[in-house]
């Protein structure tokens, strides 16, 4: 289960639902492979909403090696159905919001002290 304090995102993949997570690490990653030249940039470029199918992949990429579980964006790419493109889209842009501080109204407000 996605626990949003830790800023994981639920994603189905190959049957499972996994929670994905966004790292100063898997950043790196994405930085890397979109040749970025910050997280500034990163940000701006992938919060102007218009992802490619590649930038999705490589973002779910992200948040798996956030998580833990190492999958390659050709692999995402090879599962994912195309009329899964949706939900793929969505899950990569709420892993970026909640990085970015965008999903931070959406998360649960902590339990109030008495």
């Amino acid at each position: 289960m996605a626990n949003p304090y830790r800023g994981e995102v639920p994603f189905n993949f190959d049957g499972e639902t996994h929670a994905l997570r966004l790292t100063l690490g898997s950043l790196a990653h994405l930085e890397d492979a979109l040749g970025a030249d910050g997280l500034l940039t990163l940000g701006r470029r992938l919060g102007e909403g218009r992802m490619s199918a590649r930038d999705i992949c490589l973002v779910l990429a992200a948040g798996f090696i956030g998580k833990g579980t190492p999958v390659t964006a050709e692999a995402i790419a090879s599962a994912i159905p195309a009329s899964a493109l949706e939900q793929a889209a969505l899950a990569a842009a709420t892993l970026l919001a909640v990085t970015f501080g965008e999903g931070k109204a959406s998360r649960p407000s902590p339990p109030q002290a008495a």
